[in-house]
């Protein structure tokens, strides 16, 4: 026989529900989605969110077809975000009394590359953004950032490759933004060709990311 306790947290007794709703909804096919989002709620033990395809909004609950499954979590105290969100249920950040996602802009260093999106937490010096495709970790060292959110990786103050640099030797000159220097081998980015790996003793480096 199952047995079902109720859990002293509310917050942990609604964490079960949504788990319950996820392998109830598990065996049945997924719907057609309105679109891509992130929902950002409190699991008890901080803030948490779950990313997937938006099935279906009645107004109480969101239907949300995501890597777990089918999942229907209620509306109360969820915030959702992207492009496919019912209205009146994107965060209410300005008059939030502590801002709990914000808008972060973050370009690779070569400028090619650009993702928009809030932030949902920062760990181990990886941006973890909820953008209009899906949640993104992006590693801060990789990326200039725009936006009040902003963090200073703590590796920072150290020397370390990462960053626009120009490789000169053997009568080439070759521009990117390197990656690494490991065992030697300078490893760089170079746009139109890749991940290039040439010997340091054969080069000279120039550039804000040199090591």
């Amino acid at each position: 026989m199952m047995r079902l306790f109720a859990s002293e947290n509310p917050n942990r007794g609604r964490a079960l529900g949504v788990l319950l709703t996820a392998a109830l909804l598990g065996g049945g096919a997924a719907a057609q989605g309105l679109g891509p989002v992130t929902l950002v709620f409190d699991n008890g033990l901080g803030s948490e969110s779950l990313s997937g395809t938006l099935t279906e909004f009645d107004g109480d609950r969101f239907l949300l077809d995501s890597p777990i499954g089918l999942v229907a979590i209620p509306v109360e105290g969820v915030s959702c975000i992207g492009d496919a969100c019912p209205p009146g249920t994107a965060p209410e950040v300005a008059s939030a009394p502590e801002i709990t996602s914000a808008e972060l802009v973050l370009t690779s260093h070569d400028g090619t590359s650009v993702i928009r999106g809030d932030l949902l937490k920062y760990v181990d010096e990886t941006y973890v953004l909820a953008t209009n495709i899906g949640e993104m970790h992006v590693p801060a060292m990789m990326v200039r950032c725009e936006g009040s959110a902003c963090m200073t990786p703590a590796s920072a103050s150290a020397p370390r490759p990462g960053g626009p640099a120009r490789i000169i030797g053997n009568g080439m000159s070759i521009e990117g933004t390197m990656l690494a220097v490991e065992d030697g081998i300078y490893v760089l980015e170079v746009v139109g060709f890749g991940e290039l790996r040439v010997p340091i003793a054969d080069y000279a480096c120039e550039g804000p990311g040199c090591p």
